[in-house]
């Protein structure tokens, strides 16, 4: 085994650096532990903006170029906080007039994603199709999603305005994207109640 020689000024050069930076961390720990303990607490989580869709809510769905007579269908769905309220949990069901009162159940979440910075609504249904959607929350009166739905037949990119109408009601627009022209067409309104 050999020894290495050690330089000594060298040495006490390299401890002097290292006293030097850290003595005044040692020095201020216990200010700096008091001074991030006094942070402000920070404002309340993103995720509240979804606390208005929590409940029963009853929609009736009328898709666009109909009379109002002529409703395409009822949805009804419970939205529910999940623990620690990191989460809402979606399910429902949809019944289509238009397919002798063919029922879908639908099943879902709704997030706060603080990697992206925006919410996520993810939506099964056992009909086959899938709506995966994502937004930057209420913007005065409207809470905008837009995403993809995929069905057995195709894909479509999909808009959908909420626009809050008062605590117990809103108001919803579905618009889908052309891919042709890259033009928004309305395809289907629903009004909801709590």
């Amino acid at each position: 085994m050999t020894l290495r020689k050690v330089v000594i000024g060298k040495f006490s050069i390299a401890l002097m650096k290292a006293i030097a930076i850290g003595l005044p961390v040692i020095i201020h720990l216990p200010a700096l532990e008091k001074s991030v303990a006094e942070q402000p607490k920070s404002p309340p989580s993103k995720l509240a903006q979804l606390a208005y869709f929590q409940g029963n809510w009853v929609c009736q769905v009328q898709d666009v170029g109909t009379a109002d007579s002529e409703l395409a269908g009822k949805m009804a769905w419970n939205v529910t906080a999940q623990a620690a309220k990191r989460s809402y949990r979606v399910q429902g069901t949809y019944i289509r007039n238009r397919e002798r009162n063919k029922k879908i159940l639908i099943q879902g979440s709704m997030a706060y994603d603080v990697a992206s910075d925006r919410f996520v609504q993810t939506v099964l249904a056992n009909d086959g199709s899938k709506l995966i959607f994502n937004s930057v929350g209420w913007q005065k009166e409207e809470f905008v999603w837009q995403g993809a739905q995929t069905t057995q037949e195709e894909d479509y990119i999909l808009r959908r305005t909420i626009t809050r109408k008062s605590e117990r009601t809103f108001k919803v627009a579905y618009a889908a994207l052309n891919p042709i022209n890259s033009q928004w067409y309305s395809v289907t309104n629903l009004v909801c109640t709590k």
